[in-house]
């Protein structure tokens, strides 16, 4: 199809019609903003997806490097983020979204310290988050006057084990998670615990517009 990047099997799902979707590039603009508001000079961004955020950030006079080990998504620079083939300190903010849940939570920690190995300074990662939720949202806006009310009951789905999806719900392997943060063992307390051993949480928050994805905004120790 004219205009379509070319893609190996395993890449296609980023370009089929189902992937787009309002909620999504909601979290790309929190992904965006995560990495702006620490003003860094060199970034890296590990699992690019369909190469969004890091056109982006280029775009607007960053330095960066995109890797995937994906070689058809035409990273920078192709590798397995529990193996970075980069020296240590090399970048000022190392973002990871939506990546660490497509692995075991034990490489999850393996990938965690090779961030931190090749920061100097600050990481950003967001994971699934996964619960029952019941929401209500109501936006009303005067000539003077925007406001949005936003009322919410989340419940972690600890009771629930998670079971990776099979066939053609994954994806082609791109919702292969391996594990959900807020599902049964594993805890948000249990992933702020990995993910202090290598930072200090500099932040954290969900995005009020989108529930699915969970930030993590992470200091080098």
């Amino acid at each position: 199809m004219a205009g379509r990047p070319s893609s190996s099997p395993g890449t296609a799902p980023y370009w089929a019609p189902e992937y787009v979707s309002p909620d999504r590039f909601i979290s790309y603009a929190y992904q965006l903003s995560s990495i702006f508001e620490l003003g860094p000079r060199r970034v890296l961004e590990v699992g690019i997806g369909p190469g969004i955020v890091s056109a982006y950030l280029r775009n607007a006079g960053f330095e960066v490097v995109a890797c995937d080990i994906e070689a058809g998504l035409h990273p920078d620079c192709t590798g397995d983020i529990r193996q970075l083939p980069f020296s240590d300190g090399q970048f000022d903010v190392v973002a990871a979204f939506e990546v660490l849940e497509h692995m075991s939570f034990d490489d999850a920690a393996k990938a965690l310290g090779e961030i931190r190995r090749v920061s100097n300074a600050y990481a950003v990662i967001s994971v699934p988050d996964s619960f029952a939720y019941f929401e209500v949202r109501v936006k009303f806006a005067l000539a003077w006057l925007r406001r949005e009310l936003n009322l919410s009951a989340r419940l972690p789905y600890f009771f629930r084990q998670f079971h990776p999806p099979q066939g053609e719900r994954a994806l082609g392997g791109h919702l292969d998670h391996r594990w959900e943060m807020g599902r049964k063992g594993f805890s948000r307390a249990k992933v702020r615990a990995l993910l202090r051993r290598h930072f200090r949480i500099h932040r954290e928050f969900r995005p009020r517009e989108y529930s699915g994805h969970y930030f993590f905004v992470l200091e080098r120790l």
